[in-house]
This record gives C-alpha cells, sequence and structure tokens, in this order.
C-alpha cells in the first residue's frame, strides 16, 4: 500500500486494490512493510553509527562536498521515483 503511487493513477484504481486486498491483507502489508523497516533500522543504525566515527577524522571540504551532493541526489532520486511522469513524456514516445 506504501508504494502504490508507483502503479496506481486514480483513487478509483486506489479502491478497487484496496477492495480486492481486503482488511485482511491491508493489514498483512502493513505488518510485512513494519517488520521489513524493523529489521532494516539496526544495520542502517550501526553503518550510520560507524560512518559518523570515521567522518570525525575526516572532516575536509571536499569530503563535506561529497555528503551534501549525496545527499541532493538521493533527494532527487526519490522525488524521480515517487511522482508521476507527466502524460507529454509518454506522448512523445
Amino acid at each position: 500500500m506504501a508504494l502504490t503511487c508507483l502503479w496506481v493513477t486514480s483513487l478509483d484504481q486506489f479502491g478497487v486494490l484496496a477492495g480486492r486486498l481486503g482488511v485482511v491483507g491491508i493489514a498483512a502489508a502493513l505488518l510485512v512493510l513494519t517488520l521489513g523497516f524493523a529489521c532494516l533500522f539496526r544495520p542502517y543504525q550501526f553503518l550510520q553509527e560507524s560512518i559518523g566515527k570515521i567522518m570525525l577524522h575526516v572532516r575536509s571540504a571536499p569530503v563535506e562536498n561529497l555528503l551534501l551532493a549525496s545527499r541532493l541526489l538521493l533527494v532527487l532520486f526519490c522525488i524521480v521515483l515517487l511522482n508521476k511522469t507527466p502524460e507529454f513524456v509518454y506522448k512523445a514516445f
């Protein structure tokens, strides 16, 4: 349900999807998402702490620029991934 914006283009389609899944399907999807994120949180936290310790020793302008650029690219990637492509893109092909 959290990723339906990638293939559901209208509220009617969302209603059909919710109807087919039912209460049990929606609850199962939420449970799977919750468990998946909970399982991935600990490794993410460990990685973040490890990188943080390393970055305390390596704080220079190029490293800071690289970190800021990577965050910007991550935000742009998420925006492109989660937003619907305009219709004129499809008409061009």
